[in-house]
């Protein structure tokens, strides 16, 4: 089997800056993350949200933001906003094969309860455990350890192994605090339609809001 997806570099043109920021601001978008969501849902249009075929890492270049988006199929930008490059990727019998793998911004959240009930920040809750037991502990090693914990309950097609945590922090998005993880590692890919949906959709969720996006490479 083949895996096949597309992968795209999206730019925004500079004399498409006031119809970007319009557009986020009238479809409700009050920040970045939100001006971005709005921006990449553009390139797929007549896509409704319970059904979304992309994810996306944001970059500034140049003053201007810049999307690497991996999609189902390839965007398309009928408002005219952007430069937009496309690739088509295609992994040939990926089960059983190993790569690199980079996580970029994910959100670390998990549910409380076994049927789902509030979302919690499992690497505050694993910092907290470790301070309440009153023993001297590493901070980044119980945080590499929950954000194991973490991806070792996700869907995504594929075990990881040496996993390692680049960076971790916390993003107010419309009052929350939204736990965010940069997680690199590599990776044995065990199931074809997981890791198609992990690489088009992202790990974890908000892969619409830029969030989780799954990039690989040779190992």
């Amino acid at each position: 089997m083949t895996v096949s997806f597309s992968l795209s570099r999206a730019s925004l043109r500079p004399d498409s800056l006031t119809s970007f920021i319009n557009h986020a601001i009238v479809s409700g978008g009050g920040g970045a993350v939100d001006a971005s969501h709005q921006a990449v849902w553009s390139l797929f249009p007549g896509r409704e949200k319970n059904d979304r075929c992309f994810s996306f890492r944001t970059q500034v270049n140049g003053g201007k933001p810049t999307f690497l988006i991996a999609s189902a199929m390839p965007p398309e930008d009928r408002n005219n906003w952007f430069d937009v490059e496309t690739k088509t990727v295609n992994i040939e019998d990926p089960v059983g094969r190993t790569f690199a793998f980079k996580i970029h911004d994910a959100n670390t959240s998990a549910s409380s309860g076994r049927h789902g009930g509030r979302k919690i920040d499992v690497v505050a809750r694993s910092i907290a455990k470790a301070k309440a037991s009153g023993a001297p502990f590493d901070k980044e090693q119980v945080t590499e350890e929950a954000v194991k914990w973490w991806l070792a309950r996700r869907n995504v097609g594929f075990e990881a192994r040496d996993v390692e945590v680049t960076a971790s922090r916390r993003e107010d998005h419309r009052g929350v605090l939204v736990p965010l993880s940069d997680i690199q590692g590599l990776m044995t890919v065990t199931d074809n339609s997981a890791f198609m949906n992990a690489l088009v959709t992202g790990v974890g969720r908000g892969g619409g809001f830029g969030r989780g996006f799954l990039s690989i490479s040779r190992a």
